[in-house]
């Protein structure tokens, strides 16, 4: 599961972003650990197709949340820094509105 945070990555340089997955009760953290960059990858994968540059991402770490889990279950969660990557949209805009328009920082082409 992917957590959404409101995008402040232009007034911040970059937000962040979380994961959560589950492994069974007897899987040891090391175990989990080992098997972090499987969980990396993934979520990595997620981010970038939502158009997201990755900038740091940790390893998986327990989740200390009141996330509800199964009894037989261990929560763990990663954590990404973000960068939306830029997205160039045109607009036809009325004559009467390009006043408007420009005060508002939009860049006017022909």
């Amino acid at each position: 599961m992917v957590s959404r945070l409101p995008d402040l990555t232009l007034e911040r340089g970059g937000t962040w972003e979380q994961a959560y997955f589950t492994v069974p009760i007897d899987v040891p953290d090391e175990r989990v650990q080992i098997l972090g960059d499987k969980y990396q990858l993934r979520f990595g994968k997620v981010l970038e197709e939502d158009g997201f540059d990755v900038l740091w991402m940790s390893e998986p770490i327990p989740d200390r949340s009141n996330r509800p889990v199964d009894e037989d279950r261990r929560a763990y969660q990663v954590k990404a820094w973000v960068k939306r990557r830029p997205v160039e949209t045109h607009y036809d805009i009325p004559d009467n509105a390009v006043g408007d328009m420009i005060e508002l920082g939009l860049k006017l082409q022909e």
